[in-house]
């Protein structure tokens, strides 16, 4: 799959024949189609909309693998096409529906590209025209005081993970503010080094 989107990059020209390739490709995987929302009826529109949009976000993504990534970004092409581009558009989608901000959550094990996949979202909801907050689960660990605190109860609630050392109530209140349009709201940023 990499070589045809090299290629069309390249060409800046997605031709009847490659157009066919990637339609093949999008119906082949019914569990993706059916993820991003993708029929025979609609699938023309959807590849010719997400073709638009990987032109126009493809230098800053670019720049983004190079500096942040140290890789090539035409390694990467095959995530943003295939999981990045449409999950971008499925969640401007959903914020149009709602009419109000959309809270998506990421979940995924350490190192799994949790955050990459937050930046390259804002990335490209950026293009779409949608402003973006990225907020980590770690922006939400109770202080060290109220851990020392914890601690007092169960030796293990010094250390940041376990249930019980996240300020639930200031995520909730956050998330509430921002759902409603609440400003100005603080966001907390927790400092690991303290």
């Amino acid at each position: 799959m990499t070589a045809w989107l090299k290629e069309i990059l390249k060409t800046k020209i997605l031709n009847t024949t490659y157009l066919q390739e990637v339609i093949k490709a999008a119906l082949t995987d019914e569990l993706k189609a059916k993820a991003f929302d993708i029929t025979p009826e609609n699938i023309n529109q959807i590849i010719q909309e997400r073709w638009d949009l990987l032109q126009s976000v493809y230098p800053k993504f670019s720049q983004f693998c190079q500096t942040k990534l140290q890789k090539n970004p035409e390694e990467m092409l095959p995530v943003l096409w295939d999981y990045w581009l449409p999950l971008a558009t499925k969640i401007a989608s959903q914020h149009q529906r709602l009419q109000r901000p959309f809270i998506q959550g990421i979940l995924g094990g350490q190192g799994t590209g949790k955050t990459t996949t937050c930046a390259v979202l804002s990335l490209i909801l950026s293009k779409l025209g949608y402003s973006t907050l990225s907020l980590s689960i770690d922006d939400l660990y109770k202080t060290y005081h109220q851990r020392l605190e914890l601690q007092k109860q169960d030796p293990r609630l010094i250390w940041r993970g376990p249930p019980g050392t996240h300020d639930v109530e200031i995520a909730l209140n956050l998330f509430d503010k921002i759902r409603r349009y609440e400003s100005p709201y603080e966001v907390p940023r927790f400092d690991k080094s303290l």
